[in-house]
């Protein structure tokens, strides 16, 4: 394992650097990132699921680094094994995407960090803050059912906020109740579990057992006039880790969503990015279950909350395309079913929604002529692009990485060239390339 130091954004180091495969720890703007990075060497395409990354959950970055052009064909998922710290795809060429591309239910167990994605030439950075929308906090009411209380949505780069379980309050006494999770850099925010039949002042409904917020909140009764005919089902919200059931009576139920998952943290950087399918970071509905209560005079069932959505971040330096599906919304209602006299069957609220931001990168290089050959300075040696003025995709990346070496080095080098054409006078060849056009250089000679 190498720890990489230097580097203000991801970026930087994914274009900048040679990481190996492996774990690795990148120092980005003075934040620790831990990474695992696995490269692909040439064109790939993914015609079946490809297994991704270890099984090691919520401790690294998963880091796929393809060096030609990804396609991801009709009906595969490009998703981690396992729960990461946010997975990040870097394309020199082109991303296309027929399938789906997801960090749904893959939100991470993981204290939140800045993760600084890219600079540009104003010395700004777009970056993920360590903290998502915030969750919400408890509900202080008397007798009745709670109203909305979907989870917060998520801004500028944000994940979104877990959503409040159902509550009822059967006395005039006023309660607090269902505190939710914030999210953070990698996952939305858990949502609390349902509170029903509360008959007296208690904190206990309170779901959170994390101080990240992401996990799922437990579902949580009171009844003071419990009796044999009284029968309760207090689901749980959903999270990295599912809450615990509160069953007073032990209603038989079959689960028909076990309600674990949040929506976690995705990057991909591409030339062009060509969406006709899916890329997602959607949150999870509460535990949903089919309950059946018999012979009962009271019958009652309450859903938790949904987990926040993700954060998608799509940057291009060429060309972004989509005629598919983007979504980062946070997981939906409750869907219970339920049999029994005097049925109360309620829905807890669904997770907020996280973020969609797309971002298209003016990206510079800085190359140079030697006796006929274009090349570039990068990793203390000069580098030989083309002997032939190349494509713009060839200078994608093609950066110098310390220009005062460069100019140490530049006594050979007799013209400068600006954007527009024009020629100078000085003996440095420097160009910044706009990729979406062909760049022509002509009347280069050196000495």
């Amino acid at each position: 394992m190498t720890t990489y130091t230097g580097r203000s954004t991801i970026y930087d180091y994914l274009a900048k650097e040679s990481i190996p495969d492996g774990d690795h720890t990148l120092v980005v703007n003075g934040i620790n990132i831990d990474i695992e990075i696995y490269n692909f060497e040439s064109d790939i395409s993914y015609s079946n699921t490809p297994v991704l990354g270890n099984t090691i959950a919520d401790a690294r970055m998963l880091i796929l680094n393809y060096k030609g052009n990804l396609t991801v064909e009709t009906g595969v998922n490009l998703t981690p094994q396992v729960r990461k710290k946010g997975m990040t795809i870097f394309v020199r060429g082109k991303l296309t995407n027929k399938g789906t591309i997801s960090m749904t239910d893959r939100g991470s167990n993981a204290s939140g960090q800045n993760i600084y994605l890219f600079r540009s030439e104003s010395g700004l950075y777009e970056m993920i803050p360590s903290a998502g929308a915030n969750g919400r906090g408890s509900w202080v009411g008397g007798q009745g059912i709670a109203g909305d209380s979907t989870g917060l949505n998520g801004t500028g780069r944000q994940t979104g906020g877990g959503g409040q379980g159902l509550i009822w309050n059967n006395s005039t006494q006023r309660l607090t109740y269902g505190v939710t999770g914030g999210g953070t850099s990698y996952s939305g925010g858990g949502g609390s579990g349902s509170v029903l039949h509360a008959s007296t002042q208690t904190n206990s409904g309170q779901p959170i057992n994390s101080a990240n917020g992401v996990h799922g909140g437990n579902g949580w009764l009171y009844e003071t006039a419990a009796t044999t005919t009284t029968r309760i089902i207090a689901l749980p919200g959903a999270g990295v880790v599912r809450g615990s059931v509160g069953n007073y009576g032990n209603v038989p139920y079959n689960i028909l969503d076990d309600g674990i998952g949040t929506g976690g943290l995705l990057i991909a950087y591409a030339n062009v990015i060509d969406n006709k399918g899916t890329i997602e970071s959607r949150g999870h509905r509460g535990m949903s279950v089919n309950a059946t209560f018999s012979g009962n005079t009271w019958s009652d069932i309450g859903g938790g909350g949904g987990s926040g959505g993700g954060s998608i971040n799509l940057f291009y330096w060429n060309e972004y395309i989509n005629t598919g599906t983007v979504s980062a919304s946070g997981g939906g209602r409750t869907a219970n079913t339920a049999t029994g006299s005097n049925l109360l069957n309620q829905q807890g609220w669904g997770g907020g929604n996280g973020t969609i931001t797309t971002y298209k990168m003016n990206i510079t290089t800085t190359l140079i002529e030697v006796s006929g050959n274009y090349k570039n300075w990068r990793s203390s040696q000069w580098n030989t692009i083309s002997t032939t003025l190349p494509s713009p995709n060839t200078f994608i990346n093609e950066g110098i990485d310390d220009l005062s070496i460069l100019d140490r080095n530049s006594k050979n080098f007799v013209h400068s060239m600006s954007l527009n054409g024009s020629l100078g006078s000085g003996k440095l060849f420097k160009s910044n390339i706009n990729l979406e056009k062909y760049l022509e250089i002509t009347n280069l000679y050196t000495k």
